[in-house]
């Protein structure tokens, strides 16, 4: 998973997460589910399936859908924003939770860092 470093304002604290803006720089505007987790997982090979452990599934907090009609294109980026929702989250251990993240179809993204996640949270 990616790290959210500071995602909750101090150890034992919890955040809410009530939004998601994506920003796809590669304008692929595929679907997209985010996993949460409240501690790094192993998650499975970037570019890859999915393959977690049933102890690694364990430190799941829950998930967004990101559909391909959320999408708004701005030309050469499309840019999704998703709320609605929320997913209270707190940390297994200090202040960072985790992100993973699964695509449906075959987008070819050309770095990792072509894809935004911005989190909307009210921290407690």
């Amino acid at each position: 998973g990616t790290e959210i470093a500071n995602a909750v304002r101090a150890s034992g604290l919890g955040t809410t997460l009530l939004g998601v803006t994506i920003v796809d720089k590669d304008d692929e505007g595929a679907q997209m589910t985010l996993y949460f987790f409240d501690a790094d997982p192993t998650f499975g090979t970037i570019n890859g399936a999915p393959s977690i452990s049933d102890a690694n599934a364990a430190k799941s907090l829950g998930f967004v859908d990101i559909a391909t009609t959320d999408y708004d294109d701005l030309g050469g980026v499309k840019v999704a924003h998703v709320r609605g929702f929320s997913l209270p989250m707190i940390p297994a251990t200090g202040t960072s939770l985790w992100v993973a993240a699964t695509t449906s179809g075959t987008p070819t993204y050309t770095e990792a860092t072509d894809v935004v996640v911005r989190c909307h949270v009210v921290q407690d």
